[in-house]
């Protein structure tokens, strides 16, 4: 947009109208891309500087009657451990699955993602513990706790407590996202099953299709789960307005288009407006149909969807560990525009 072709035979024509009429930074709808990707692009860049002067920043103790780094740390140690879910009940936990059903594919993931955090829930608590004993003393600050402390004072998660969870750049919303797990599982045990699953909770997204295929294939007679293939649709509602429980299949919220936008009143993919890097997604059905149903009467692009924020971790295969599922999404442009924009779902939009 916006170049010309200058017309002429002599060189001292085309080098003028490239010194008068081609900026310096190329703009990225040059390459397709929307304008909001510039603006995305230097927000990383900045990121990238205050990381850079937080790493090399002097990591003593403060000066001046300032409250040092391991005050700091302490007093947020001591925030955390308050609003720290407590552990899951064992004996609440079985009575529970006994009642919903514990052989139930849906049930059996529940099972394992409630394992998964309780395991999370470990190492943050004793984290906070220690941390706070190591500063006073008590015991022995090993590495492990150093690197936390550090982590935790430049506001950054701890890398004992990424292994095997979710990535976020900050502790705090680390942290609340950690609440909000807790929150799903513990009214679920309560309560039963949501009528819309916050899929961004769920530490294994891929496990808990793959269960949800597993539960339409056996409620349909003579259906094999090797013919059982995806069917995506997404619906008009928030996740609030859901009333009901999906037949043969499931209501799923709290993913984020990066790249482009959504028109509710249309359910289409429409271009971003300007400066939003990304927009919510309306409550997604999922279910599961035979290869020879799933045939839709208007064009889709298959978005991929990462439970993880992170670029430098998004990979496009199912190969990458971040990769959950690819729902198709209805669009009158080209599939190929939003495959050269980098369009996908995302599941923490503001890490």
């Amino acid at each position: 947009p916006g170049y010309g072709i200058p017309t002429g035979n002599e060189v001292f024509v085309y080098r003028n109208h490239i010194e008068s009429n081609i900026p310096d930074v190329d703009s990225p709808e040059v390459f397709g891309l929307n304008m909001n990707t510039d603006l995305q692009f230097r927000t990383s860049q900045a990121e990238d500087v205050f990381a850079i002067i937080l790493e090399t920043q002097p990591k003593g103790g403060g000066g001046g009657g300032g409250k040092s780094r391991e005050d700091v740390v302490t007093e947020l140690c001591i925030d955390l451990l308050v609003k720290l879910p407590k552990d899951f009940s064992g004996s609440e936990v079985r009575s529970s699955l006994q009642r919903i059903g514990n052989t139930k594919p849906i049930n059996i993931c529940f099972r394992q993602e409630m394992d998964v955090l309780q395991v999370t829930l470990n190492v943050v608590r004793e984290t906070l513990k220690d941390l706070q004993l190591a500063v006073a003393g008590t015991i022995v600050m090993s590495e492990l706790l150093s690197d936390a402390l550090n982590a935790m004072f430049q506001a950054k998660v701890p890398q004992s407590w990424l292994k095997n969870a979710w990535f976020s750049p900050s502790v705090g919303a680390w942290f609340q996202i950690l609440v909000n797990r807790y929150d799903q599982w513990d009214k679920w045990l309560k309560t039963g099953r949501p009528k819309s699953y916050w899929i961004s909770g769920f530490s294994n997204g891929q496990g808990f299709l793959t269960a949800m295929l597993q539960e339409v294939t056996r409620s349909k007679q003579g259906w094999a789960l090797d013919d059982v293939v995806m069917f995506t649709e997404v619906t008009k509602m928030e996740d609030f307005d859901v009333k009901e429980a999906a037949v043969d299949g499931i209501f799923v919220h709290g993913l984020f288009l990066e790249g482009c936008s959504w028109s509710k009143k249309d359910s289409q993919l429409i271009d971003s407006p300007p400066k939003a890097l990304v927009a919510p997604l309306p409550v997604m059905y999922i279910a599961g149909v035979q290869k020879g149903q799933r045939k839709a009467d208007y064009a889709t692009y298959e978005c991929p969807v990462y439970f993880r924020f992170d670029a430098r971790k998004r990979g496009m295969t199912a190969a990458q560990p971040n990769f959950m599922f690819a729902p198709e999404l209805r669009t009158v442009d080209p599939p190929s525009k939003w495959i050269l924009r980098g369009v996908a779902l995302l599941t923490y939009p503001g890490d």
